[in-house]
């Protein structure tokens, strides 16, 4: 109320002026806005106006199948309906939305252009209604007749018009366009995904408990030798930050706290994760790797797969949630959506090819780090050779890696400007695009190396 309406005392009494808002629903952590909320605030407009439409349309022609022409009525009122309340939840389906307009206009009226859908070609269960109903320009004798005619093209207009906000805005909705899309709407998002890594945190004690790994256990195992950190400290870290930390600083700081205080912890705490505690991983292709690197100074049920897949969930998690984090940065110029592939072999020529938003390979390229480095700490770095017949390609590189030599397991792979490295060094302090993990499998005998060369993307053909 006190953010709609100014209240002054004047002379006695109060004046009481409405400030128009901007659309928003309340969530949890952040707020329905931009798009999606205007989207909202559109389809109830088109309900509201559209169903009275709907329920005044008679038969124009002269044999209506009054049973199917009340059925299809009565699907285009669900449609309108279930799109309103899709669209004013706080976490939208896409898939739903896309299904539920689909199923309104056929889901064909935008493949060539926008402008040649209209009420006269529109599919679906418009298209259906309309000829049950024969409200063409054949059937219009008299002025009530195009009164009847009219309401139906009106409606039709609307939902079309609905349609197409929807395929502008549907990218940074889903936030799978380059830069991070609304933050209200991220926030939302962002809120369950930090529920849901605290919420692991517990499987995780769950599982090292059922293997006699107990707290006390896990406050005296350090993570690694040069390290005072613990198990346990870790897993309690992680689920402070993500129950209580997290969402207060968000709540009080907004998009700058975001991206000074909480995405670089969740960058940390996912290496540590990686690094650390995973042994096992889950990658693209379906398969988990036992890590061979030794690990002396954790007991044996650690290693235990139980431990291992709920450790392996729980990284996927906070991985998950600090790539929504980034997608709100006030400059988001570069995110990675897939690797393909993801094991790797430890070749003199290991091809792969990197998907995501923002991509150009005229700017940007990637480097792997050593096995014991990330960008925090550096280490060993092994430049990725650009394919030049992609040069000037975007939303994609495609690089050739030496790694001979490297060990088996996770390995930081990260997108850095392509002027920031010279040789196998960074000249002087690189910008870290984004990152994420590939892994490197134990060397291949020599008889084998044909198999390994099968799991990479076939060369890549110039344009």
């Amino acid at each position: 109320m006190a953010g709609s309406f100014d209240i002054t005392r004047v002379e006695g009494h109060n004046e009481v002026v409405w400030t128009p808002r901007g659309y928003s629903v309340h969530a949890e952590l952040g707020l329905v806005t931009g798009g999606q909320a205007s989207l909202a605030a559109r389809a109830r407009t088109v309900v509201k106006d559209a169903l009275p439409l709907l329920d005044s349309l008679v038969p124009l022609r002269v044999d209506p199948d009054v049973q199917d022409a009340e059925a299809f009525r009565s699907l285009v009122r669900h449609g309108l309906e279930e799109l309103l309340l899709e669209l004013a939840s706080p976490v939208i389906r896409t898939d739903r939305v896309d299904v539920l307009l689909d199923q309104l206009t056929g889901g064909t009226a935008f493949v060539s252009d926008p402008a040649l859908a209209t009420a006269d070609s529109v599919a679906g269960h418009l298209g259906e209604l309309r000829e049950q109903f024969g409200l063409t320009g054949r059937n219009v004798n008299t002025i009530e007749e195009e009164r009847i005619q009219t309401s139906f093209h009106t409606l039709a207009d609307w939902v079309l018009s609905l349609d197409a906000s929807w395929r502008r805005q549907k990218k940074d909705i889903a936030l799978t366009g380059g830069a991070g899309g609304f933050l209200g709407t991220t926030l939302v998002r962002l809120s369950q995904e930090l529920a849901v890594v605290a919420a692991q945190v517990d499987e995780v004690f769950a599982a090292m408990d059922s293997v006699f790994v107990t707290a006390g256990e896990r406050q005296t195992i350090q993570l690694r030798h040069d390290s005072s950190t613990t198990v346990q400290s870790l897993l309690e870290w992680i689920a402070h930050l993500t129950g209580i930390e997290a969402p207060k600083i968000i709540q009080s700081g907004g998009k700058d706290a975001l991206e000074r205080a909480v995405t670089p912890v969740l960058q940390r705490l996912e290496r540590m994760l990686r690094d650390d505690l995973v042994r096992t991983f889950s990658t693209s292709v379906g398969l988990i790797e036992l890590c061979p690197r030794g690990d002396m100074i954790k007991p044996p049920g650690f290693h235990t797969l139980r431990v291992q897949l709920a450790l392996c969930e729980l990284l996927t998690y906070v991985q998950q949630a600090r790539k929504t984090a980034q997608r709100v940065h006030r400059n988001v110029e570069v995110a990675i959506s897939e690797v393909r592939p993801d094991i790797l072999e430890p070749l003199p020529k290991q091809r792969l090819t990197i998907y995501g938003s923002g991509l150009r390979t005229d700017e940007h390229t990637a480097v792997i780090f050593g096995r014991d480095g990330n960008f925090e700490r550096e280490g060993e770095i092994i430049l990725g050779k650009l394919d030049m017949r992609k040069i000037g390609a975007t939303d994609r590189l495609v690089l050739e890696f030496d790694l001979r030599g490297q060990a088996a397991g996770p390995h930081e792979l990260a997108i850095v400007r392509r002027a920031a490295v010279k040789g196998q060094k960074f000249k002087g302090e690189a910008e870290l695009l984004d990152f994420t993990h590939v892994y490197v499998r134990p060397g291949a005998p020599a008889d084998d190396r044909g198999s390994a060369a099968e799991t990479q993307d076939p060369a890549p053909t110039a344009e």
